[in-house]
């Protein structure tokens, strides 16, 4: 059956925003597409509860699908102070699964679980705590005043306290406590009764430090044995690959949660289909997916479809395919076009590929400090280089000064096998072998790094090389005398403020809060210091910035208001968000 458009088709094409945490269009269960993880998300019996993707990959999303699947029955957990969590704790001693402290954290943590459970249980009428035992009736504090995180400061510090103290008994009823919880919700929680808690965004309060790897690694350990347990309660952990790789290299029994993990990759019919049902979710007649809807909208390049291009310059990644996609259905919203035409995706080209350089350097910044320096450096080179062309941009590197002051963990990557693994890894760089580029895959296990030759050629992604004015050449050698230009990425700093300046300014505030004492009296000064670092670090997205005081009860509350001035790529004009913060 033939399908046609109408006229005002691409003016009423609203794809979305690329975040899931702010799209709302994943309110409607038809822009849902269903894959591997999607699917594992919301079938207990596939034994997966750790989603691990990175940024973009769709760990929200599928941690929204679960959320509107299972409704009542689930619980969505935000950690907002993660890194906090026992702060006391010797990560040394925490290091061996088998022993004691280990251990003893993933009490902890397993009661924290089960406690939410139960809050969710009580909170759908499912028990009473006067028609259960003792054991829920001595836990009912904890389960009806304490949010999660403040379960887990407490149940840490309580047991790792009798543990110090040579508790042995105590300690020992700790542990039988959680035993208890099981088996209370064994015998009197119907299996219909099933409760799934998600955990999500554990990135937003993760500070990268020893303590806290050992700290989530007691948490996914927590997650596999209450998972394997007989008590009717599901956990899912969505972790970004690079934290989740801090742990997998850290853990020494990591095969006991190795079975339990489910990558977050799309295949191009997967993302396809994913751009294809935003694209007619308002119509009521709909075409059919899987390559016919894209066709009716976006006109072929070269005589191909044009998904064929864009995938190819886009990550496997959800995010990456979907931003590119509102930038072309801006441009032709604009233009007044009735179809996404070749000049709308060429347009579409520069804007993500300035979009994505950015976004790598945000989504690496905790693991390579400062990296978008380094990232600056390619500007204007080649995007293919040789062996020896890799070697002598690493000798550029390492007496650069400005990357000397910030950049110090390249001194750890000198050698060129060493280099282009890491901006493997990162998506940065391909290798091509045999005249065939590899590029790393989005999952939690990736692809191997390939085997490196003399004759191997490093490639810059695609995605990256427009907003680094790469040129279509295989760097061989770079001169002695060549200096290293560092035009391609703009850095998120005040006018005439350079990287040197920006960087001592935030140290300062920094060791200004460690110094501030704390008490009421002090309330005033730590009030401008939280006000100057807004302005500093949002500088480019908060206007007009002002102190508010209100009154709740009697309590004076004070606030920083400020205009959100921020640009996003949503899909339905021109994205300018002004917006009140505070």
């Amino acid at each position: 059956m033939s399908f046609s458009l109408p006229k005002d088709a691409v003016k009423r094409v609203n794809i979305g925003h690329s975040f899931a945490e702010y799209d709302e269009q994943l309110k409607n269960p038809y822009v849902f597409v269903k894959t591997p993880a999607t699917m594992s998300a919301v079938d207990r019996s596939r034994g997966h509860c750790f989603f691990v993707g990175r940024r973009g990959t769709g760990k929200t999303a599928t941690s929204l699908i679960a959320t509107s699947t299972f409704g009542k029955n689930s619980e969505v957990i935000l950690p907002q102070f993660f890194s906090a969590l026992g702060a006391a704790l010797n990560p040394a001693s925490l290091r061996d699964t088998r022993q004691r402290p280990f251990k003893s954290l993933v009490t902890a943590f397993k009661r924290s679980i089960l406690d939410e459970a139960y809050s969710v249980w009580e909170r759908n009428g499912i028990f009473r705590y006067s028609e259960y035992d003792s054991t829920l009736s001595k836990e009912k504090q904890y389960i009806e005043d304490f949010d999660f995180e403040e379960r887990c400061a407490h149940f840490i510090d309580d047991i790792f306290e009798v543990s110090r103290d040579h508790q042995i008994k105590e300690w020992s009823r700790r542990l039988h406590r959680v035993q208890d919880l099981e088996n209370a919700a064994v015998e009197n929680i119907d299996g219909g009764d099933v409760v799934t808690i998600l955990i999500d965004r554990l990135d937003e309060s993760w500070d990268g430090s020893e303590k806290s790897v050992v700290v989530l690694m007691a948490l996914m350990h927590a997650c596999v044995e209450l998972n394997a347990s007989e008590a009717p309660i599901r956990v899912l952990l969505f972790l970004r690959e690079n934290i989740f790789a801090r742990v997998r290299d850290a853990d020494n029994e990591f095969a006991r949660i190795e079975t339990w993990i489910v990558s977050l990759e799309w295949s191009r019919e997967d993302l396809i289909e994913l751009v294809e049902r935003r694209l007619v979710q308002n119509f009521t007649a709909k075409p059919q997916l899987h390559g016919p809807t894209w066709d009716l909208f976006f006109e072929p390049w070269d005589g191909n479809p044009s998904w064929q291009y864009i995938l190819d310059f886009c990550l496997a990644r959800p995010r990456d395919v979907l931003t590119f996609c509102s930038f072309a259905v801006q441009s032709a919203q604009a233009h007044h076009h009735t179809r996404i035409l070749v000049e709308d995706v060429q347009f579409a080209r520069q804007q993500f590929s300035d979009s994505r350089l950015k976004d790598l350097g945000d989504e690496y910044a905790e693991n390579f400090p400062q990296i978008q320096l380094v990232l600056a450096r390619f500007h204007g080179l080649g995007y293919r280089f040789s062996m020896t062309g890799i070697e002598d941009l690493i000798k550029k590197l390492i007496v650069d000064s400005e990357i000397a002051r910030h950049c110090k963990w390249v001194y750890a990557v000198t050698s060129p096998a060493q280099f282009i693994e890491l901006f493997y890894n990162i998506g940065f760089f391909g290798v091509t072998n045999g005249g065939q580029s590899t590029y790393r895959s989005s999952g939690a296990s990736g692809s191997a790094f390939p085997v490196l030759s003399q004759s191997s050629e490093v490639v810059v992604h695609p995605s990256y090389r427009d907003a680094l004015g790469l040129q279509p050449i295989v760097v061989t050698r770079l001169a002695a005398d060549l200096r290293l230009q560092t035009e391609g990425l703009k850095l998120d700093l005040p006018e005439n403020i350079g990287i040197d300046e920006y960087t001592e300014r935030l140290n300062t505030m920094r060791d200004e809060f460690g110094r501030l004492p704390t008490g009421s009296e002090h309330s005033a000064i730590f009030e401008e210091l939280v006000g100057d670092l807004v302005k500093f670090c949002f500088y480019n997205v908060l206007t007009n910035v002002q102190p508010h005081a209100r009154t709740v009860g009697n309590t004076e509350v004070r606030d920083w208001i400020a205009s959100n001035r921020a640009e996003i790529a949503s899909g339905n004009g021109s994205g300018i968000s002004s917006t009140p913060v505070k």
